[in-house]
């Protein structure tokens, strides 16, 4: 007997904007209803779910865009698959990177990220095959325009630690004032290919 086996289109992946960026008015709290809607809206993609947010103006700018898993956050991934690795890979920590020139590649190294501010996963957890890493960056944590977003596997709080999971150059760069607050959500898909 013979199986046909249809390949997945880009439509079926449905993974063309896995980092979702918003700009957030003064006052919005990490754990306030503002972000509780962004996180839903994060998972069903129905813009109902932060509309009076945008109205009202406590979502001041919402980006969406796609990043490169690089070869060296693939490898870990693979070197825990095969047993080569004591412990699954943690993606932790999430960086904004300042270099005047940013080009990601698969070949990128944390070497390659001018680090502006690095923070703590502010929530992570999973739905079927998609993992949710977020990031709250607060008004006090940093301010300036960000041209590099990456996630790193096993960070701590010292910059250049970590092992480089995930690497976007914004354009446009980011922008936050310390007025503003933060909020990136990465959406990583686990797809039959």
């Amino acid at each position: 007997m013979t199986e046909v086996i249809k390949k997945k289109t880009q439509e079926d992946v449905k993974n063309l904007a896995n980092i979702k960026q918003f700009i957030l008015a003064e006052g919005v709290q990490e754990n306030g209803p503002e972000v509780k809607a962004i996180r839903k809206f994060v998972k069903s993609g129905d813009i109902a779910d932060i509309q009076e947010y945008i109205d009202s103006g406590k979502i001041v700018q919402m980006e969406k865009q796609h990043n490169i898993i690089v070869d060296t956050g693939l490898e870990q991934m693979a070197m825990s698959q095969s047993g080569e690795r004591a412990t699954s890979p943690n993606i932790n920590y999430g960086i904004l990177g300042t270099h005047v020139t940013p080009t990601p590649l698969p070949s990128s190294v944390i070497g390659d990220i001018t680090e502006g501010f690095r923070k703590i996963a502010s929530s992570r957890s999973h739905d079927a095959n998609v993992s949710y890493i977020d990031f709250f960056f607060t008004a006090a944590d940093c301010n300036g325009t960000y041209t590099q977003f990456a996630n790193v596997i096993d960070g701590t709080g010292t910059p250049g630690s970590g092992i480089l999971w995930s690497y976007i150059a914004p354009s446009p760069a980011w922008v936050k004032t310390n007025a503003q607050s933060l909020f990136i959500s990465c959406e990583y898909h686990n797809n039959n290919a």
